[in-house]
Parts: C-alpha cells; structure tokens; sequence
C-alpha cells in the first residue's frame, strides 16, 4: 500500500471542520486533495451539516486562501484560544509556530 494523500475531519451536529491534510510530494499536483475535499463536501451535505471550517487561508497563506476560495469558500478570521498547563509544552509550541511560519515564509532551497 501506498500513501497518497489523507484528510481528517472533526464534525458536531452543524459543522464539519478540517484538522489535518496533506498528500505524499510526488502526488501534490495530482487531485488528490481537491478530490478529497469534494468528497468531504458531498459526504457533510449527505449528513446535514451547514457549515465545512476548511480553517486557514488567510492573508499569511495568499496560495492556500485562493485553492481554499476555488471551493467557494469566504474566509472568515476567527481568533484560537488555548490553554497549555505545562509551561515547557507551551514554550515547545510557540516556539515549533515561529519555525513553521518562518520556514513556510522563507523555505529553504537545496
């Protein structure tokens, strides 16, 4: 077996909401994420839902808001509260978003 792309989805009685997404490199420009979005979609209609939160896309992400956006998708801005009870996993955190985004802002070239 062979991985080649996966979604996970969190959903309650009204929503559905990304968590996690992503396809093996080599098959990054297959469709294989649009497929699984729309069958995401076709699947949450079928269920009832009325909201699908694809979370992210914003003005920091211009690339994935506009594949976010070829959806149909609006963005709407939503602040994240969390609460870390240990002081060394909240500092493993902030420092693991300050790598991420400045690796995704500046990636490396080989």
């Amino acid at each position: 077996d062979e991985f080649i792309g996966g979604h996970i989805w969190a959903y309650d009685r009204k929503s559905a909401y990304a968590l996690v997404s992503g396809s093996a490199s080599e098959y990054r420009n297959s469709g294989v994420n649009n497929l699984l979005i729309w069958e995401g979609i076709r699947r949450f209609v079928e269920w009832g839902l009325e909201d699908y939160d694809m979370y992210g896309g914003g003005k920091a992400t211009p690339g994935v808001a506009a594949f976010k956006a070829s959806f149909g998708s609006t963005y709407s801005p939503t602040s994240i509260y969390g609460k870390s009870f240990s002081r060394a996993f909240g500092a493993l955190l902030h420092l693991y978003e300050h790598i991420y985004l400045r690796l995704r802002k500046y990636p490396a070239h080989n």
